[in-house]
């Protein structure tokens, strides 16, 4: 339903809603009309509009004003209460489905590019949010006009960016780089030593490091806190642990780990680590400036 925003001279300027636009292409976004003629459906009023194409506010008003003192008749904001009662207390919460809205569409971005949740995609995405919607307005938080999801509104998570480092680690630097090739590496092609736990040690931190992409407030401070954990063991287990030291050895002088291999048990970033051209040469070089922090180290 069209929203009415302002009465001047006896005429409405109305803004139309998303679906209103989609099934009429020439509506702009604001529209004047007669305020006795005004019935509130479009396809009743759609004849008696007097202007129906302003792309803007400003631009509606001035069209009210040329017809023939302002009087705001903006509707009431929509609020709703909350009241749950237990046995044992009554708490009252105001709460705005809007930013309800935007919390589970925040969460159903963070399951479509987790690895973790291959059923959800976005299309069963967008049909999750539109069902959610939908019981908003069935519980009156969300009005009927604003009960809709545009198809395409994940369309830009579908192929999430590839990461090189751990994106929610403060300060990490070369080494957070190095320490993640190493781990995405051993993902495509790891020995049966302790090279299998740090692999296993850096799929949980780049699982900590997922998580924080959509977590905020003390979650997200429990999460980095975690995180830093997970990578001072990655890399102590980088500079000190014999299996690791044998294994970046071995492979100094030859292509990256991943060329011709064939994935380990569970390798969803195999395909990435095969296309790290010239790992063993970046190997080399982070070694040198990783060591460089140990006091009292010799270089190998």
């Amino acid at each position: 339903k069209m929203r009415k925003l302002k009465k001047i001279n006896g005429y409405l300027v109305v803004r139309f809603n998303e679906r209103e636009k989609r099934e009429y292409e020439t509506l702009g976004t604001y529209g004047v009309i007669d305020a006795e003629l005004y019935t509130g459906h479009l396809e009743i009023d759609r004849d008696v509009f007097e202007y129906e194409d302003a792309d803007s506010l400003e631009a509606a008003i001035e069209q009210a004003r040329g017809l023939e003192s302002e009087l705001n008749v903006e509707e009431p904001e929509r609020k709703v209460t909350v009241i749950t009662e237990t046995a044992e207390d009554v708490s009252v919460e105001e709460v705005d489905a809007q930013m309800l809205i935007t919390g589970w569409e925040r969460t159903l971005r963070g399951l479509i590019e987790s690895r973790h949740h291959p059923e959800v995609d976005e299309v069963t995405a967008t049909h999750a949010l539109q069902g959610y919607k939908v019981a908003l307005t069935d519980l009156g938080m969300l009005p009927e006009d604003e009960c809709y999801t545009l198809p395409d509104v994940f369309r830009r998570c579908a192929e999430p960016e590839a990461r090189e480092t751990f994106a929610h680690l403060d300060g990490g630097g070369a080494p957070a780089r190095n320490v993640y090739a190493l781990g995405l590496a051993l993902e495509a092609e790891c020995p049966d030593n302790d090279c299998a736990v740090y692999r296993n040690i850096f799929q949980m931190a780049r699982e900590l490091d997922e998580a924080l992409d959509t977590a905020d407030g003390y979650p997200a401070l429990v999460l980095r806190g975690a995180l830093r954990k997970e990578f001072q063991e990655l890399r102590r287990m980088y500079r000190d642990n014999y299996a690791v030291q044998q294994y970046r050895a071995a492979h100094t002088e030859t292509e990256p780990p991943g060329q011709g291999a064939a994935p380990c048990g569970e390798c969803p970033m195999a395909g990435k680590a095969r296309d790290l051209l010239h790992l063993g040469e970046v190997f080399t070089a982070i070694d040198q400036e990783v060591n460089a922090d140990t006091p009292g180290h010799t270089p190998q």
